[in-house]
This record gives structure tokens, C-alpha cells and sequence, in this order.
């Protein structure tokens, strides 16, 4: 747990906005944000 914390920021992001929103609403509203942190 500790080990993926310190991995990367962009990573844990990405894992929680994928978490969040496809949870909520679906992967659609998360692409561009995804995107956006993958580039």
C-alpha cells in the first residue's frame, strides 16, 4: 500500500479517477481527465 502511495503521483491519480468516477458515472466523463494525466 505504502510502496504504490510513493510510486508515482500521476499513477495514483489516474487509479483514483478511474475508481471515483467510472464507480459513479462511467469512463466517459473520465477519459479526457485520464488523458490528460497520461500525456
Amino acid at each position: 500500500m505504502h510502496k504504490a502511495l510513493g510510486a508515482s503521483a500521476p499513477a495514483r491519480i489516474h487509479m483514483l479517477g478511474r475508481i471515483g468516477c467510472g464507480a459513479r458515472v462511467g469512463p466517459s466523463p473520465c477519459f479526457p481527465a485520464d488523458a490528460h494525466i497520461l500525456t
